[in-house]
């Protein structure tokens, strides 16, 4: 026989599962805006930039974007080019 603590046990429990499917809608959305944001910057990037990001999967290239360091000094040609 069930008492009012198991109900209300089960309640939360729902909820809370209910919770997290919620959550998890929300990252992976988020992070399919995440990519198609990067992809589109990419697509109007310098040459340089541009060939060097395209070449990464979407793992590599969102921490690559978000790592704080900096990138690697461009060479010389593509940089004189530009100005």
């Amino acid at each position: 026989m069930r008492t009012a603590g198991d109900t209300e046990a089960a309640d939360n429990t729902v909820e809370t599962i209910r919770q997290f499917e919620i959550t998890y809608d929300g990252v992976a959305q988020a992070g399919a805006t995440t990519m198609i944001t990067l992809e589109t910057t990419l697509a109007t990037a310098d040459e340089y930039l541009g060939s060097t990001l395209e070449k990464l999967t979407d793992h590599t290239l969102v921490t690559t974007c978000a790592a704080p360091d900096t990138p690697e000094p461009r060479p010389r040609s593509v940089t004189a080019s530009r100005r």
